[in-house]
């Protein structure tokens, strides 16, 4: 079995210019990648997960491709990564243009998912994808009841 290593960081922009929050995930993410860099379970590094729902900023982008240094200097051999929600154009541009130490893009999709290649197509990224959440249609991507609820799928489904 292999594993992602993932780093959580926030969803918040503003601690992305918080020099005490950016302080302790360089320091996380130098103890984990002087631990796990030649664990013989590590498949690749994951920086983050959807942190464009509220952090889509060239300063969080510029510290996940800070954060992809740190670990390139301890670990030549295993890709880089980063989870999104979904393929927006916007958030695939920023991370290319900030981030491009980042080699892999998890794509969190549900019912998007037969759209994610021509999606990615029309970005400016150029490499390697996986499909890194994929489950039931979301509660987002559904039609709702006269008094607003979703419509959950069925089991058959």
């Amino acid at each position: 079995m292999t594993v992602l290593l993932g780093v959580g960081l926030s969803h918040a922009a503003r601690d992305y210019v918080n020099p005490e929050y950016k302080a302790a995930r360089r320091a996380e993410v130098t103890a984990l990648a002087e631990k796990y860099a030649h664990h013989a379970a590590l498949l690749m590094w994951t920086l983050g997960n959807e942190i464009q729902l509220g952090a889509d900023t060239a300063e969080a982008w510029q510290f996940v491709e800070e954060l992809a240094h740190i670990i390139r200097s301890k670990d030549r051999d295993h890709p880089i990564a980063t989870a999104t929600a979904g393929v927006r154009p916007q958030t695939i541009d920023q991370i290319v243009r900030h981030a491009p130490s980042v080699e892999v893009l998890g794509i969190n999709t549900y019912g998007g998912l037969p759209d994610v290649p021509s999606r990615l197509q029309a970005t400016s990224f150029r490499g390697a994808y996986l499909i890194t959440e994929w489950g039931p249609t979301g509660h987002w991507e559904v039609g709702k009841t006269a008094w607003g609820r979703p419509i959950e799928q069925t089991g058959a489904e």
